[in-house]
């Protein structure tokens, strides 16, 4: 048999009951059939072949957001596909010709687009995804050096800080930073007050607060110590004592003599020192002035007189 389409009477020849045109281009087509006997049959309804679909365009990348400190996923901006009323990127679909993919994990990645007739683009250029950036760990928090009697300030040392790249340490009240690199640092002069601490790393993530840093209030230096009254040596006693006044109202104090060094300790804001020979006697609480107890001259003297008779 032969089938003739038309128009073009382009012909077939074959055996069977059924057989498959193809290659036909975009068109209206009827097929006659003309039999072994070379008796022809009227024409078949129309073939209509639709125009070819187009083939959308691949994916523009636009503008890649990476992952930040505190989000582990980045995004990417695609455009320039749109070629019909919908086409799904990736299994998302949509119906503009720009959209955002966001929840991108670390990685590379391309894109296809297939609009609403089936057709697949080719691959987009990669789009690449870095790892999302480390949050620096909560600054620890080692020593505390308070204020001294002469020192006013304390310290603290610092640590757990990023190892590589710099750091910005910043304290809390007062937003008071500094810069440094290591693992560890020390902050000293601290006024009394109660501080925490945050770091930021070489790429601009931040720390949560760390602990507290409590600097107490720097001690109370003592008075000098006051002379009361001084009781010499006697005809009979060799040695002398003083009262020494002044001495701190609250706790226990730490007297000290000198040239000698010996101590006392006690409470009460007065202590007689007894046992005291003929000397230069300084006590400290820091310093105090010097304290000259000399013999009684008419010890001396009544002692002579004994000693003529």
């Amino acid at each position: 048999m032969d089938v003739d389409p038309y128009p073009g009477a382009v012909t077939t020849t074959g055996s069977g009951t059924s057989s498959t045109i193809t290659g036909l281009a975009a068109g209206t087509y009827t097929y006659t059939l003309t039999n072994a006997a070379g008796c022809i049959s009227v024409a078949s309804a129309n073939v209509v072949i639709n125009t070819q679909p187009a083939k959308p365009a691949a994916p523009e990348v636009g503008t890649v957001t990476q992952p930040s400190c505190t989000i582990g996923t980045g995004s990417v901006v695609l455009s320039g596909y749109h070629q019909g009323p919908g086409q799904s990127i990736g299994k998302i679909t949509g119906s503009t010709a720009s959209k955002t993919i966001s929840g991108l994990a670390s990685g590379t990645y391309t894109f296809t687009v297939t609009n609403s007739a089936g057709c697949t683009s080719e691959a987009s250029t990669d789009v690449v995804i870095n790892a999302q950036l480390l949050t620096p760990a909560t600054p620890t928090v080692g020593t505390i050096t308070p204020p001294t009697c002469t020192v006013s300030t304390g310290s603290v040392v610092l640590s757990g800080l990023p190892a590589t790249g710099s750091w910005t340490l910043t304290r809390l009240p007062g937003a008071i930073s500094s810069t440094g690199t290591g693992t560890s640092t020390t902050v000293s002069g601290l006024p009394t007050g109660t501080y925490n601490y945050t770091v930021t790393n070489a790429a601009g993530c931040l720390s949560a607060f760390s602990a507290n840093v409590v600097i107490p209030a720097q001690p109370v230096t003592p008075a000098a110590p006051a002379v009361g009254t001084i009781t010499p040596p006697t005809c009979i006693l060799s040695t002398g004592s003083v009262v020494v006044n002044g001495l701190p109202s609250s706790g226990t104090w730490l007297l000290i003599r000198y040239p000698d060094g010996i101590t006392t300790t006690g409470t009460g804001t007065s202590r007689t020192i007894s046992g005291l020979s003929q000397v230069l006697i300084t006590l400290q609480f820091p310093m105090l002035q010097g304290v000259l107890l000399k013999h009684h001259l008419m010890c001396q003297f009544q002692l002579n007189r004994l000693l003529r008779q």
